[in-house]
């Protein structure tokens, strides 16, 4: 399906032709509701009121009231499955205008809503059209006035547009704004005091929270790209690491010199990316491939996948199923614990290779996981408590989900990785891996691990004697 424009759904809007919209997917700049808003009751109006509003934080766009949609198989986000025209006599164009200006604050310019009706019959699709907006002008608020005997109070939220969705900030974002702005600097403290002030800091959050999820819409397209290799109805386990600053290019990534990073993702060393024979390591036996210019792929069948991007990104993927990292058991599918804390720390023991051949050397790395078809055919599978070879085998814990992937990345400092600190960063991943299971941090709950000075870190030689 080729880029769905605005200029695209203008010309439909404008000649009328609605069936054409007819498997569009939703985007940051075109919303469909199969159902008025019922305007006599408040949450309604405040879902008008964080619709409208989201788009006017972005770049503008469009609300069709009329068309219904559903999940895509094919793509992202939802797509328009069928036009079904609304009566006009259920519209209030007014009363829209009236809501959209009472609940929002400030006052988006040139807001418009019309009626297009089909030559059919008397019904048709409401159109409600944002345009962009000047950016000294935002952020767009809705507020809530509540009037009390003696006093009035005033409620305010924020939504902007992601994609195919209006999503509200969430208060806890809405205080730390707030409160950054009042602990910033106590030399400055005064400046704080005002809301301008305290607006203009909320707004650089949100654009650095912005470039973040650009960078996260960048990691999602290249998991999907790595993804594409696997048959659906696999079950996966997905490790990444990048550069939290994306400034800089790997230096050896192209070239198939004795010692550059190509070389080491086709064979990784000992220590960086494998630490025993036939181990749960980064080994593929592979010859890299150079994949559009843009990153190097290495596999193993479909039991492991890595591509190195040229800024430095590494995604391996590998099946988390018995031809890789668990087994069948007689109460479902048991990850085995040693192959997954050993393919965490060879991941991140080889991303030491990466970081130093960058041309620049970031300050953070950013370190994600990602799981998929846990819950594959109905069997779920599970992660037990201390070693694969206990005794007495601790108590099973299932994948809470089908999919997970870590909302917040994991970040590391760069100098942490060149002070040998691998096994401790490895550990911090492979901590939020078992709590995801629901596993407590108990002594023993995590095996092949080891505490010195109060550091918890995993013990390569405890895997090694295996």
């Amino acid at each position: 399906m080729e880029e769905f424009s605005i200029k695209e759904l203008e010309k439909i809007i404008n000649d009328g032709d609605f069936n054409s919209l007819i498997g569009k997917i939703e985007n940051d700049f075109f919303d469909c509701k199969s159902q008025v808003y019922n305007l006599k009751n408040e949450n309604s109006k405040q879902e008008l009121a964080k619709d409208v509003s989201s788009f006017a934080n972005l770049n503008g766009g469009y609300i069709l009231i009329g068309p219904k949609t559903g999940i895509s198989e094919t793509h992202f986000g939802d797509e328009v499955k069928e036009i079904a025209f609304i009566d006009k006599n259920s519209v209030d164009i007014e009363q829209y205008n009236g809501v959209i200006n009472d609940w929002i604050y400030p006052k988006i310019d040139g807001v418009q809503i019309k009626w297009e009706a089909t030559k059919e019959n008397d019904k048709g699709i409401l159109i409600i059209k944002i345009p962009s907006q000047r950016k000294n002008q935002k952020p767009f608020l809705i507020k809530k006035i509540v009037e009390g005997k003696k006093s009035t109070t005033i409620m305010f939220g924020y939504s902007k547009r992601k994609q195919d969705k209006s999503e509200p900030l969430k208060i806890e974002d809405i205080h730390r704004a707030v409160r950054d702005g009042f602990f910033y600097d106590k030399n400055i403290e005064n400046r704080f005091n005002n809301l301008e002030s305290v607006i203009q800091l909320f707004l650089r959050k949100r654009q650095e929270e912005e470039q973040r999820n650009k960078d996260r819409d960048i990691i999602k397209k290249r998991v999907k790209e790595n993804l594409q290799s696997y048959d659906k109805q696999k079950r996966i386990i997905i490790l990444i690491a990048y550069p939290k600053e994306k400034s800089a290019e790997l230096k050896s990534l192209f070239t198939n010199e004795e010692g550059s990073v190509k070389r080491k993702l086709e064979d990784p060393p000992l220590n960086a990316g494998k630490i025993r024979y036939a181990g749960w390591s980064l080994e593929t036996l592979d010859r890299g491939k150079i994949i559009e210019g843009q990153f190097v792929r290495v596999q193993n069948g479909d039991r492991k996948t890595i591509d190195l991007y040229n800024d430095g990104t590494l995604i391996f993927t590998g099946l988390a199923d018995e031809s890789f990292l668990a087994h069948a058991s007689q109460d479902g599918l048991r990850i085995n614990s040693i192959g997954l804390i050993e393919v965490v720390y060879n991941f991140i023991s080889f991303y030491r290779e990466v970081i130093n051949d960058l041309t620049i050397k970031p300050d953070m790395i950013s370190v994600e996981f990602r799981f998929i078809n846990m819950h594959l055919g109905g069997e779920k599978s599970y992660l037990i408590e201390g070693p694969i070879d206990a005794l007495f085998t601790g108590e099973k814990h299932e994948a809470p989900q089908d999919n997970y992937s870590l909302e917040t990345p994991i970040d590391f400092y760069v100098k942490d990785f060149e002070e040998g600190k691998t096994a401790e960063i490895a550990y911090k991943v492979v901590e939020k891996i078992y709590l995801w299971f629901g596993i407590s941090l108990d002594k023993g709950n995590i095996p092949y691990t080891k505490i010195e000075n109060s550091v918890v870190s995993i013990d390569i030689e405890q895997i090694r004697k295996k």
